[in-house]
């Protein structure tokens, strides 16, 4: 099956180019207008990525990929936009977007873009610990395959990247991870990360799984380096 793509672009020229280039590459493209109609369209059928311009009508592209996030939408968001200054992207980011585009482009970047996520994906997808399976991680429970963490009989949905992150480190115990082996393996090609990302999510985990987050027991700093697992 041709993986589906949601664009959500209200430039009508520039969505109908896209579109062109991607059904040639093999990829089934659907359009939105604006943000609203992005997340009818979202809540009614299956995409395997969406494509979200940033400036829309009606509701912007971040707060479109927040409630996304919000009702469990785990498909990879890329963000497209006019906007690139580091403040924008971290918005993104932080709303849940995976990648972030700054306007103009080139189609070949665009495409080897949407090939990266749709790798990790089945990466992020197919966790070591096994489909459906609890497993501990300081004072939380997480299910993987679910992405889906527990804690204090309250549960919350996994981003891909934290998840990703997390089981990175805890399939290395007792072993430093420098920032830039987590980004490669978790972020992949995407550019425009930088190291304080991997912080920043490491910031959130810990909020979810350290007894005292202010005392990490498990996500461990190494200053200079990057994070160790601690059982």
């Amino acid at each position: 099956m041709k993986p589906r793509i949601l664009l959500v672009e209200d430039e009508a020229a520039l969505a109908r180019g896209i579109r062109m280039n991607l059904d040639d590459e093999g990829y089934e493209v659907s359009i939105a207008g604006d943000g609203r109609e992005a997340l009818s369209m979202a809540s009614r059928e299956a995409f395997d990525l969406i494509i979200l311009d940033v400036m829309l009508p009606e509701k912007d592209g971040v707060a479109v990929c927040r409630e996304l996030r919000a009702k469990g939408a785990r498909m990879p968001i890329l963000f497209l936009t006019a906007l690139n200054d580091v403040q924008d992207r971290v918005a993104g980011i932080k709303a849940g977007g995976d990648d972030y585009l700054a306007k103009p482009f080139a189609m070949e970047e665009l495409s080897a873009r949407i090939a990266a996520q749709l790798r990790r994906v089945n990466w992020g997808a197919a966790p070591k610990t096994g489909g459906g399976e609890l497993v501990r991680a300081g004072a939380a429970l997480v299910d993987f395959a679910a992405f889906r963490l527990t804690r204090g009989g309250e549960t919350r949905d996994l981003g891909v990247k934290e998840a990703g992150l997390l089981r990175l480190l805890m399939a290395h115990p007792g072993k430093t991870l420098p920032r830039e082996l987590i980004l490669a393996q978790v972020w992949g090609d995407d550019i425009h990360v930088v190291p304080r990302t991997v912080d920043n999510f490491i910031s959130a985990l810990r909020r979810s799984i350290e007894p005292d987050p202010a005392a990490p027991r498990h996500i461990i700093s190494v200053r200079g380096v990057g994070y160790r697992w601690e059982d």
